[in-house]
C-alpha cells in the first residue's frame, strides 16, 4: 500500500482531536451542534458533550480513511493482482497490523465511548432537573404556611 494510504490509516487511530489538515471549522460546527442539541451546564455536562464531540469527530475520521482504503482497493494500485493484493494485505494484517477486525473494533469503541458519555450526560441532566423541581417544590411549601 501506498505511504498515503499507511497514514489514513495511522491517522484514523489517532487519538489527537484534530490532525494537521482537517477542518476546524466543520469541528466547530460539530461542536457547536452537540451543545445547542444537549444545552450542558456545569463542567460534568460539558465534559460528557466534549467526549461525545471526540468519539463522533474520531468516528468520520474513521470512516473517511475506510472510504479512501476503499476506493484505493476499487480503483487498484497498478492492476487487478495489485488490487487484490491490497486487499488480502488489508484483512489479513499486512498494513503494520492494521486489519479489517481492528478497524472494526476500533469503531465499536468510539460508538461505546459516544454512549457512555450521552447515558451520563443524560444522569446528570436528570438529576439537575430533579434538584432543581425539588428546590422549586420545597420553596412553594416552605412559604406556603407564611401566607394568611
Amino acid at each position: 500500500m501506498s505511504g498515503r494510504t499507511q497514514r489514513w490509516l495511522r491517522d484514523a487511530f489517532s487519538p489527537a482531536a484534530l490532525l494537521p489538515g482537517e477542518n476546524v471549522l466543520a469541528f466547530e460546527r460539530l461542536r457547536d451542534y452537540l451543545y445547542a442539541e444537549f444545552e450542558p451546564r456545569g463542567p460534568e455536562e460539558r465534559e460528557q458533550v466534549e467526549r461525545m464531540l471526540l468519539a463522533c469527530w474520531r468516528l468520520r475520521r474513521l470512516a473517511r480513511a475506510a472510504r479512501r482504503l476503499n476506493r484505493q482497493v476499487r480503483l487498484g494500485a497498478n492492476s487487478a493482482g495489485d488490487e487484490l493484493l491490497s486487499l488480502v494485505c488489508f484483512v489479513h494484517g499486512g498494513l503494520e497490523g492494521v486489519t479489517l477486525p481492528r478497524l472494526l473494533e476500533h469503531r465499536r469503541r468510539l460508538v461505546e465511548a459516544f454512549r457512555s458519555a450521552a447515558a451520563r450526560l443524560e444522569e446528570l441532566q436528570r438529576g439537575r432537573r430533579t434538584r432543581n423541581s425539588s428546590v422549586r417544590l420545597g420553596k412553594s411549601q416552605d412559604t406556603e404556611h407564611l401566607t394568611p
